[in-house]
């Protein structure tokens, strides 16, 4: 059965295990014959990207600062009263994406900034509105994952991480996993599916 926090223990291991993905001096990136290669020689100029329906040149994204995505609308598909929920879960996948990612092993500390997203996340869950349609188990679900947010240390290592959701019952884990299911099945979360 799928856990949800566990879910996350999974998804910051395997970063663990892919951080070095990308050193090998073998890459396709660095071989000049390879369609992946970045470098130019002098005199050629780049080919922008094409749009495959118009087949026009792709213009750059905007580097204006006044044009951000610091906090997008919710997808049209969400329910509006999904909102704050799917809000919590995707600030807080966008935080961890960004965090550093532990390369030693089980016992490496987690970075400040994985710590930070973890308890952010709690208190995202915390005063985010709930759905009208949450059963009373997707809220205890909501509360069991505050509770397991909340009591993790403030230095932790992969290992601690991992054992996350120790902390709640059968009972509480079966509720955070109805709340999983609602998320992935209602909102528009990067990497859940």
């Amino acid at each position: 059965m799928r856990r949800p926090l566990t879910t996350l223990a999974a998804l910051v291991a395997a970063s663990v295990l892919l951080a070095g993905c990308g050193e090998d001096s073998g890459d396709a990136a660095d071989d000049p014959s390879s369609p992946a290669s970045s470098s130019s020689t002098a005199g050629e100029s780049s080919t922008p990207p094409l749009d495959p329906n118009t087949e026009a040149p792709v213009p750059p994204e905007s580097e204006d600062p006044d044009d951000s995505d610091d906090d997008p609308a919710p997808p049209a598909d969400e329910p509006a009263d999904a909102a704050d929920l799917c809000s919590a879960f995707r600030d807080f996948g966008t935080a961890l994406s960004t965090a550093p990612v532990p390369t030693e092993g089980p016992d490496s500390p987690l970075a400040p900034e994985t710590i930070d997203a973890l308890h952010q996340w709690g208190e995202d869950l915390e005063a985010a509105e709930l759905p009208a349609d949450f059963t009373d188990d997707q809220r205890a679900g909501v509360a069991a994952m505050v509770k397991a947010l909340d009591v993790f240390p403030d230095t932790a290592t992969v290992s601690e991480l991992d054992a996350l959701e120790d902390v709640l019952s059968e009972e509480e884990q079966d509720q955070a996993e109805a709340v999983s299911d609602y998320v992935e099945a209602t909102c528009a979360v990067p990497g859940v599916s």
